[in-house]
């Protein structure tokens, strides 16, 4: 692959890709690249951008997020380069309300329809 760019985008997927089967089970896999918005095939029922970056820009990822999906989406965030001292931990986002659904259901048992599996 000649593009650093792309490849450092494509090792992040793939790495968000290994740590999501351990939820999803072994058919989660990267989406088409003609699926904006939407780095993970449909086995994974939440809208996710995958974003590997020395700089971060949630709000204006949150906005794209929001405006193609509406209220059920996520954002994780990775340091390009997380060998560096200063480098942030991985980060997942949601909406604060969907946030919240997935706490109740991960503490109380109370999963939204559309996330039951």
């Amino acid at each position: 692959m000649a593009n650093k760019s792309k490849r450092v985008g494509t090792q992040g997927e793939n790495y968000v890709v290994d740590k999501y089967k351990r939820v999803f089970g072994p058919l989660v896999d990267r989406a088409p690249t003609n699926n904006p918005g939407d780095d993970l095939n449909a086995i994974v029922p939440i809208p996710t951008e995958i974003r590997r970056r020395d700089r971060w820009e949630p709000q204006a990822w949150a906005r794209a997020q929001q405006e193609k999906f509406g209220d059920v989406w996520s954002i994780v965030m990775l340091p390009r380069d997380r060998r560096l001292k200063t480098a942030p931990p991985d980060v997942i986002v949601f909406p604060l309300e969907f946030g919240l659904d997935l706490l109740d259901a991960y503490f109380n048992g109370n999963a939204p329809e559309a996330l039951r599996l």
